[in-house]
C-alpha cells in the first residue's frame, strides 16, 4: 500500500475520517474508488474482505 494525499486515477481505496473533504470524496466516487471509514478499513486488513456498505 501507498499512502497518497490526493485522489488519483490509480487509487483503489480511500480510507477517510470525519474531516474528509467533500471534494475528495466526490472525486473518489467519480473514479469508482471504494471508500472506507476507519472501522471498515481495519476489518478489511484483518479479514482480507471488503466490508459491505463500502
Amino acid at each position: 500500500m501507498v499512502v497518497r494525499g490526493a485522489v488519483t486515477i490509480n487509487l483503489e481505496f480511500l480510507c477517510c475520517g470525519y474531516n474528509a473533504g467533500p471534494k475528495k470524496i466526490e472525486k473518489a466516487r467519480h473514479h469508482g474508488v471504494i471508500i472506507l471509514n476507519e472501522s471498515q478499513f481495519k476489518t478489511m486488513l484483518q479479514t482480507g474482505e471488503i466490508p459491505e456498505g463500502a
